[in-house]
């Protein structure tokens, strides 16, 4: 009974936000609504087994009834409040069916509320709340600006079940156009003309740029060869009165290497009683191998108050042209944050929300992503066993690092040059990571490629 849904969500998962009235509200207008909607069609019948003349007709009659459903403008729905949304699967054939929306909006103690409803049959309605402040187009812009709900809801979902960390989806995630975007809107809205960002090296290549752009200076901590470990001693060293960030990568790029639960015990020890925020790079949080775990700045709660921690969906889900990723971080930084995002980028594309929030429903397309990669990674490894490539662990991410002086002398860049050109291999040269350009003689390679084209490349490196 889909009232019944309405009011066991009202009354049971939301009772914070719906008091007695409101829920008395809620009922009568879905039971108003779902017996428009039961005329047309038998207690069991999906929508996909619904004419379309049906759902047409229903629409207009939600048209002249404006007590059912308020307006709602947005970039899911026309002015109505219900709509032929989209497709979707059918729990009842696991054929696509129509996703119709209905959209509420109501008072209680003073607060205004839009009540989502999602009607996929007869039988099957789901209840979406959420708090507006101000006026309706102000909630809207804020959905745009943060992301959309689902996709937020999703999101803390996700990280409460791997991490056991709670981050409230309206106030403290904000969906942003790629973790690149991220990483740089963190660094414009925290770091200011003088202020000192410390970063790990070999180190990502968008972090300096972005400290430059706003007038930061980069202090560089040393990963050194061959395990590419952190000295806390001298990270300690370089804390100055002008540090004002720490940026972290784990697992990291270009490296493969790993921090573990002590590195962030000694993170956290290293800036207690500072005003240092933390930037955590966590795009490959879930691509870490040989059983090893993440270990997410979001779960530890010393360093979680004061981290902007940033995840990709293009990573995680083999999508990195769709540019989609988010930022978990305290109200009071998220804040600081969406000042700066509201006018770098503003809204991040509507439709990839939307299939980005449905994909995640099946958790298994993230859990299994570490064996996925860890299967590329042994077989690529298993095709330069016996070639004269020097092997460095590869903890996690999808880069491999290979120490190449038992083939040439030749500086990592011009060695890099020579494998593309003459083998037809590429290979970045990790000095290009190093703000001096230290040179250990180390190449990285990338095993995200199909099983025929690492092979390919196997073969030609096992000759030279």
């Amino acid at each position: 009974n889909p009232v019944a849904t309405v009011i066991q969500y009202a009354t049971l998962d939301y009772p914070r936000r719906f008091g007695p009235s409101l829920t008395e509200d809620i009922r009568r207008w879905g039971e108003e609504l779902v017996a428009y909607v039961g005329e047309k069609m038998e207690p069991v019948t999906p929508f996909c087994e619904l004419p379309e003349h049906q759902i047409a007709e229903l629409k207009q009659h939600l048209h002249k009834h404006p007590s059912l459903v308020s307006d709602f403008a947005g970039p899911e729905h026309d002015q109505t409040g219900l709509i032929y949304c989209r497709q979707v699967a059918c729990p009842h054939c696991g054929g696509q069916a129509p996703l119709l929306n209905a959209f509420w909006l109501a008072k209680e103690d003073g607060e205004q509320w839009a009540v989502r409803l999602h009607i996929r049959s007869k039988s099957h309605v789901d209840i979406e709340p959420y708090r507006v402040t101000g006026s309706l187009s102000k909630s809207q812009s804020a959905e745009m600006d943060a992301g959309i709900d689902a996709l937020r809801s999703a999101i803390a979902d996700k990280v409460a079940a791997l991490y056991g960390a709670a981050y409230d989806a309206d106030h403290e995630i904000t969906v942003t156009a790629g973790a690149t975007q991220a990483i740089f809107t963190a660094i414009a809205a925290f770091v200011r003309s003088g202020d000192e960002v410390i970063v790990f090296e070999p180190v990502y290549d968008s972090y300096v740029p972005a400290i430059e752009t706003v007038g930061g200076k980069a202090v560089y901590a040393a990963l050194r060869f061959p395990d590419y470990r952190p000295d806390w001693q001298q990270v300690r060293s370089l804390l100055s009165p002008r540090t004002r960030m720490i940026i972290i990568n784990s697992p990291h790029n270009p490296t493969g290497s790993l921090f573990d639960a002590e590195d962030l015990a000694m993170l956290a020890e290293i800036t207690r009683d500072t005003d240092i925020v933390l930037l955590s790079d966590e795009v490959y949080e879930h691509i870490v191998f040989d059983g090893a775990s993440h270990h997410s700045v979001a779960a530890h709660p010393q360093l979680a108050a004061r981290s902007m921690v940033i995840s990709s969906f293009g990573k995680t889900y083999h999508i990195t042209g769709w540019k989609i990723g988010y930022v978990l971080a305290a109200g009071e930084l998220t804040s600081e944050f969406r000042k700066v995002h509201q006018f770098n980028v503003f809204t991040v594309n509507t439709p990839c929300q939307l299939g980005i929030a449905e994909y995640m429903r099946d958790a298994s397309r993230h859990l299994g992503l570490a064996a996925f990669y860890e299967r590329k990674r042994d077989f690529f490894r298993s095709q330069l066993g016996t070639s004269r490539f020097e092997l460095l662990p590869c903890r996690g991410s999808y880069f491999q690092l290979a120490r190449y002086s038992a083939i040439s002398d030749l500086p990592d860049q011009e060695f890099a040059r020579w494998l593309t050109r003459e083998i037809g291999v590429a290979v970045i040269p990790v000095s290009a990571f190093n703000h001096d350009g230290h040179d250990d003689r180390v190449v990285r390679f990338c095993f995200a490629k199909q099983e025929a084209t690492l092979a390919a490349a196997g073969e030609r490196l096992r000759r030279v």
